[in-house]
């Protein structure tokens, strides 16, 4: 129990959170490990961290109240690896090619992929899902607006912008910013954010306390084509004509 714990403000990014100190341990260990003094919190789950309400339908929608934890904004990231595919071919194609990424480094929680085995006129999934329908290609899933993974619901909410992390290596820790650089010259796709190169979709589950697991099927339920991390698909922000 968290009860009688004393919370402690923090920032993610400009974002205040609360959080609870994991005591002296648990820093000690990973400042040897680390060489660096740190100390490890836990989001405080007595207090809501809420989500952008452009980009998440109203309550009404979920059996709990949505929030999320110490992720930039969303608790889930889902992308396909027909869409890694498709970056790593371009970023061998540069000028200066970049080094090949893997889905580490874009770092989603929900991955997508289609598999040769799977029936005609459908893909099953290598990480994570399975999707009915039309063969999977590159960045389809950036036209989803619902899916099911294993019967439960997920809103995708929008488009993630990418900072300079997909550039650093998650094994050696050491950055690079050819990635970025080459993501700048053919994703930045996102009409509501013109200067920030996009990979994977921000994602909100309708339900909580289930779990999901590698070969669950997902069906795509319906499609948005209009995402804009701007405005918004579920409640979108009104022009000043509008208002």
């Amino acid at each position: 129990s968290f009860e009688g714990l004393k919370a402690t403000s923090i920032k993610v990014w400009d974002d205040p959170a609360s959080a609870i100190d994991e005591g002296d341990a648990a820093a000690e260990w990973l400042s040897k490990f680390l060489e660096v003094d740190v100390r490890l919190f836990v989001k405080d789950p007595r207090v809501v961290r809420t989500l952008v309400e452009r980009h998440t339908p109203d309550d009404s929608a979920f059996t709990y109240k949505p929030q999320t934890a110490f992720a930039d904004g969303y608790p889930f990231l889902l992308a396909s690896t027909e869409s890694l595919a498709n970056v790593n071919r371009r970023l061998a194609t540069m000028d200066n090619p970049a080094p090949e990424v893997g889905m580490r480094n874009f770092r989603p929680n929900l991955v997508v992929g289609p598999d040769a085995t799977a029936a005609a006129g459908s893909a099953v999934a290598k990480g994570t899902a399975a999707v009915a329908g039309p063969a999977l290609t590159a960045y389809d899933e950036e036209s989803w607006r619902t899916v099911r993974v294993s019967g439960r619901r997920f809103y995708v909410g929008s488009r993630c912008s990418r900072c300079q992390i997909p550039g650093v290596d998650p094994v050696l820790g050491t950055p690079s910013s050819a990635v970025t650089r080459a993501l700048s010259r053919f994703r930045r796709v996102d009409p509501g954010a013109p200067f920030e190169p996009c990979f994977g979709m921000n994602a909100t589950a309708a339900d909580a306390g289930f779990r999901v697991a590698v070969g669950d099927p997902v069906v795509v339920e319906s499609f948005d084509p209009g995402h804009n991390r701007k405005v918004g698909i579920w409640r979108p922000v009104k022009s000043a004509a509008q208002q």
